[in-house]
């Protein structure tokens, strides 16, 4: 009993494997209306990375000048207070 479920199952299972290869057809598609056109979709996707690439390097322009202004106004209050220091 056990083979003939087994060998059952097992005849089942190849003839749609073999007709799913043989149905696919995926060397004979033909462009649609929706693969037409495919350039102005990377233009749009081009153009919208140009602009958050421009966006994010300005941003990090200014973060990075924010962060000098910080490090220029600690740099600055540490030599007032060492030279209130030395003057008390």
């Amino acid at each position: 009993m056990k083979e003939g479920a087994h060998g059952a199952s097992g005849d089942e299972q190849h003839p749609e494997v073999a007709v799913a290869v043989e149905g696919s057809g995926e060397g004979d598609k033909t462009p649609t209306a929706g693969d037409v056109g495919g350039d102005d979709d990377d233009e749009v996707e081009e153009q919208r990375f140009r602009e958050t690439e421009k966006a994010l390097l300005e941003r990090l322009e200014r973060l990075s000048l924010k962060l000098q202004n910080e490090e220029d106004t600690r740099k600055i209050v540490e030599t007032c207070l060492g030279d209130s220091k030395k003057t008390s």
